[in-house]
């Protein structure tokens, strides 16, 4: 029997249980790499007439109506709304009441989610409801889970308790890290639909069933939008600063600002205030953080602090910014409070702004760089130049394969370093100039570029040291690159991920064998020349001198 319904009251039955969830394109879904694989959701009924928007479509074995009372409807009850649907076993709609109570298999389906449960109960006059011992599966998140009860109040509030939720597919027989990888359980969870907030009470996470934390209060948005609130504290202790404790606080300032505290309590040290402060504009982005410890009571009770600071601009059409500036008070600090190896390990904190843009033939930057140094064993005369400044510009007016290319590089330093009293310094300028020419030929299966150029470099030095006051250098470089490709198909949706698995499914592997023969003659030593590298990794001396060499190496790209 069909039977077709337009009641405002009766429309409520099928928002069941999706209040407030936005409906989200399948194809946004976010990618999930430890659980990539979907969620099943069973198909939804199939329902044959046009139905005018709000138009309630019932489809039963067998319905029992009752004027003024309880109406019976039994066997395969399907109900259809716009975009939402449900089915169960047995419906008893009352019409004094307006409420409907659900049972055996029930089922529904919407934009956003599905739900499988033994039963439910819906009010329409005000649009409420609730469900026991329900199955639920967001789609758009694939997020899924079960509930012992779920209540909700259409378009506010939800609420489920004995709830869990996670990403990964249920757990699978046999050895499978992928299923039931996560999840997490709680006591109760409140979601807010208008203020798209949501809370939970008693939160145990578990990584393949074993609990691994828990916490007894959790409050987190909805939405993409932000939310002031404390982050997970960190607890710790250490023989260096004896039982620490931080307790970061997330601030949403503006849709472009946001800032985060973090008080440190370090017993033996003291307390640590930590910052950060980001801001986001349409072409500028950035953040500035510090640190500040009073009276550090292992360290003479002197004051400490680290300030760090990083901008990026863009401007015109090809223009760009990028500024960093970072300061420490002592060169201990980074040894003492930091908390990775890269970060404890760091020999200088970098301050430099950059200047560019680039044309269609040509690109120009302006820089300026300097260091603090943090490790004072390194010897002045290995520290990195500061440039005060360098100014760079390439041109490439002549480009492609198979014909001729030509380029050039200008780059100017005015390099300078922090004073020395026992081995005399060198400071002063330095212009470099190289052009090249080459002719790349390419083919679909190897490659050929001959290539010839000059280095000229010239140095006019305010305090030479040993070195000359305007020491030059003029070099020769020629060099030929070569490459083969060997090519094949592979597989990698598959278990396999050793090479030799690889399997044809329209991807490709390119295996090339490149080899390079230069030849460079100087007309000096680079020991006769002041090394004025100003990367911390090139601050060694080595000498320069003729080479003829072949490399051949295979490389999979």
């Amino acid at each position: 029997m069909k039977l077709r319904l337009r009641h405002s009251a009766a429309a409520a039955i099928l928002l069941l249980l999706s209040p407030g969830a936005r409906p989200q394109d399948a194809s946004a879904e976010k990618g999930f790499p430890f659980c990539p694989a979907g969620l099943d959701v069973p198909p939804r009924p199939v329902v044959e007439d046009v139905l005018e928007p709000g138009d309630i479509h019932v489809l039963a074995d067998d319905v029992d109506l009752t004027e003024g009372d309880i109406s019976h409807l039994t066997g395969h009850v399907q109900m259809t709304r716009d975009q939402q649907q449900v089915v169960a076993d047995k419906v008893d709609y009352s019409e004094p009441a307006d409420n409907a109570d659900l049972w055996g298999d029930v089922r529904y389906w919407d934009e956003s989610v599905y739900l499988q449960g033994k039963s439910a109960h819906l009010e329409f006059e005000d649009g409420t409801g609730s469900a026991q011992e329900a199955d639920y599966r967001v789609l758009g998140n694939r997020g899924h889970g079960s509930a012992a009860e779920l209540f909700w109040d259409v378009g506010k509030e939800t609420r489920g308790t004995d709830i869990e939720y996670s990403t990964c597919e249920p757990e699978a027989e046999g050895p499978d890290l992928a299923s039931n990888a996560w999840k997490i359980s709680a006591r109760e969870i409140i979601l807010d639909h208008e203020e798209e907030r949501g809370t939970a009470k008693h939160v145990v996470l578990r990584v393949k069933d074993i609990p691994v934390l828990y916490s007894p209060f959790l409050s987190f948005p909805l939405s993409d939008k932000r939310k002031s609130g404390f982050l997970m504290p960190a607890f710790g202790t250490s023989s260096n600063h004896g039982f620490e404790v931080r307790t970061p606080y997330y601030l949403n300032i503006a849709p472009q600002f946001d800032a985060t505290v973090a008080p440190r309590l370090l017993t033996d040290n003291g307390v640590l205030a930590m910052g950060e402060f980001r801001y986001l504009f349409p072409r500028a982005r950035g953040q500035f953080g510090g640190e500040y410890l009073p009276s550090d009571n292992e360290f003479g009770d002197k004051d400490r602090s680290l300030i760090n600071f990083v901008h990026e601009q863009t401007f015109a059409r090809s223009g760009r910014l990028y500024a960093t500036y970072n300061r420490a008070s002592d060169e201990r600090y980074l040894e003492d409070f930091g908390s990775q190896l890269a970060v404890t390990s760091a020999r200088y904190l970098e301050r430099r702004a950059d200047l560019t843009y680039r044309g269609a033939w040509w690109d120009s930057m302006i820089r300026v760089q300097d260091y603090q140094t943090m490790d004072r064993t390194v010897p002045v005369t290995s520290r990195p130049y500061e440039r005060l400044p360098q100014v760079r510009f390439n041109a490439y007016p002549l480009r492609g394969p198979n014909r001729l290319n030509f380029n050039a590089h200008v780059q100017f330093d005015n390099l300078d370093r922090e004073d020395n009293d026992i081995v005399p310094d060198v400071h002063g300028a330095r212009l470099d100039f190289q052009p090249f020419l080459s002719y790349p030929l390419q083919g679909r299966s190897a490659y050929l570029t001959p290539r010839l150029g000059l280095q000229f470099t010239q140095y006019d030095l305010n305090e030479s040291g040993p070195f000359k006051s305007s020491p030059s250098r003029l070099l020769p470089i020629a060099s030929v690159d070569s490459g083969v490709y060997f090519e094949r198909d592979f597989d990698m949706s598959g278990s396999g991920y050793a090479f030799s698995t690889f399997r044809t499914k329209g991807c490709s592997a390119i295996t090339a064998l490149p080899g390079r023969i230069g030849w460079v003659t100087p007309t000096g030593s680079r020991w006769l020349l002041p090394n004025a590298c100003s990367t911390p990794r090139a601050a060694t001396r080595s000498p320069t001198f003729a080479s003829l060499s072949l490399i051949i190496f295979p490389t999979l790209t």
